[in-house]
């Protein structure tokens, strides 16, 4: 199946496998698009060297004149001191794009 063909979810929904970022592309591939909200794209993605299946969520940055929004830096510091909780997903890396 190519980057963009289709794939049923496991919800039963038909979803597009979207393209995975050339800044990921060396070590994750996109498989689902699992949710859009008002800040960002959040991806199903699984990791090349170990076939472990992580979350990838990019942030969109239109509507911030000033880099990188204030929320996201929020969520970055929640998600670094709650690492290692049982109930949250661990952040593993941060990967600055150009896109």
């Amino acid at each position: 199946m190519g980057a963009k063909g289709q794939q049923k979810s496991s919800n039963g929904r038909s979803n597009e496998v979207p393209e995975t970022p050339v800044e990921l592309a060396s070590f994750l591939t996109y498989t689902e698009k699992l949710g859009e909200g008002t800040y960002g794209i959040v991806y199903k993605a699984t990791k090349k060297n170990s076939s472990e299946v992580v979350a990838v969520k990019e942030i969109k940055i239109d509507h911030c004149d000033d880099g990188i929004p204030s929320t996201a830096i929020r969520e970055i510091a929640v998600l670094q001191e709650l690492k290692n909780n049982q109930y949250i997903v661990n952040l593993n890396k941060i990967v600055h794009g150009n896109n």
